[in-house]
């Protein structure tokens, strides 16, 4: 028996129009287009958090001058275990470490790694699956 597609979330969190449209088409050969939220500001970010639990959340660390720290300890706080991929234009050693010290999965430059985003989903995507299935097997041999 096949098990039906995994429906998995996604939450962009970026000011730039050009930059969510060449997400959203990135993104749209996983995820197609179902699942799929963006919040342009920090603030829209934190409220869409309050009702809803992303897989993934790709969060630009700086919009408008604001920092994306509030975001990721919303989304940390949550327990959820939402993959996060922090990004900026203007990353750098220090910024870098503070995201991956606060709870960011990964750190991207997206003047220069924006390519590298859809391998960092593909292996958020595997990862829940295989979490999901490994939690499915627990709780069925605890039912036996």
């Amino acid at each position: 028996m096949t098990e039906p597609p995994a429906k998995h979330s996604l939450l962009i969190v970026d000011d730039s129009p050009v930059i969510v449209t060449r997400i959203l088409e990135a993104v749209s050969v996983l995820l197609g287009e179902e699942g799929v939220a963006v919040a342009s500001s920090m603030s829209e970010a934190l409220e869409y958090l309050k009702t809803h639990h992303p897989d993934i959340v790709i969060l630009d660390c700086n919009i408008a001058g604001e920092s994306g720290f509030r975001v990721l300890n919303a989304i940390r706080s949550s327990g959820q275990g939402t993959y996060v991929i922090a990004w900026s234009t203007d990353l750098n050693p220090i910024t870098m470490r503070k995201y991956i010290e606060a709870g960011a999965d990964s750190v991207l430059d997206k003047t220069h790694e924006f390519e590298e985003l859809l391998p960092h989903l593909r292996q958020s995507l595997t990862s829940r699956k295989v979490l999901k299935r490994s939690r499915s097997s627990r709780q069925q041999s605890i039912r036996r």
